[in-house]
């Protein structure tokens, strides 16, 4: 069953200029999330520079759309057809290959934006391009075991940019190097920093984020929150209204 979330051009900010003849790319997001016995939950997030285009001053998720290369990163992991069977429930069976190099570019993303590299301490064999070099140097290979899938949203027709993303949550342990911020080479994140969820949600937001950290805080309640068998949340758009189904 579908729910109603609102209509697609209720926030002004996001739909000054339209495009309904974009088609939506393949992105990824990961939401590194710090589940220490005792402690609160954390998650890492970032401001991005209010000088941008595109959501300035927003706080976001490490993300951003797949490149080419990122299937051909050596890696290690698998994934499951329960895992598969998840990404395709809403569209065209995704192929294992598409599939690899989105987790793949959730990693990307996360060094290239937050200066961390997930992944286990061992030389990847190769790397298909100098943006994956920085795991050449420091001696890690992406392991996409690491990554859980657990929801998929795409922008709706008539945004400036459109995308189909998958999100992903991985916990801090996962994490095999984090470099200084001078070291990171994207530079649209002002600054990262680990947040509550009462803190993240006291920030400035876009209206898909707010939703994806009530996903998260569900999720993380599962008992088995990794297990590819829970549920995963879609929204997409239908006519002038956007939906979220869950299954």
């Amino acid at each position: 069953m579908s729910e109603v979330l609102r209509p697609i051009f209720a926030d002004k900010t996001e739909s000054e200029t339209r495009n309904p003849y974009l088609r939506p790319r393949d992105a990824a997001t990961l939401i590194l999330v710090d589940a220490k016995p005792g402690a609160p939950l954390s998650i890492l997030m970032g401001r991005r520079k209010s000088t941008l285009r595109f959501m300035p001053g927003l706080y976001v998720f490490p993300g951003g759309r797949v490149d080419g290369a990122d299937g051909r990163m050596d890696h290690r992991g698998s994934l499951s057809a329960q895992t598969i069977a998840k990404h395709s429930l809403h569209g065209p069976r995704a192929g294992e290959a598409r599939l690899k190099a989105i987790c793949l570019c959730a990693v990307r993303e996360t060094y290239e934006e937050a200066g961390v590299l997930l992944g286990r301490q061992a030389k990847p064999a190769r790397i298909p391009n100098p943006d994956w070099q920085a795991f050449d140097t420091h001696g890690v290979t992406p392991d996409i075991d690491d990554l859980v899938f657990f929801c998929r949203a795409i922008t709706p027709p008539g945004r400036p940019r459109r995308f189909d993303t998958r999100f992903f949550l991985a916990e801090r342990k996962a994490v095999a190097v984090t470099l200084p911020d001078d070291q990171r080479p994207d530079t649209d994140l002002e600054a990262t920093e680990w947040l509550s969820l009462e803190a993240a949600r006291a920030k400035p937001l876009p209206f898909i984020t707010r939703l994806i950290l009530d996903d998260v805080e569900k999720r993380l309640a599962m008992p088995d929150w990794r297990h590819p068998s829970q549920p995963t949340t879609y929204y997409f758009n239908r006519g002038n209204k956007q939906l979220r189904h869950i299954g």
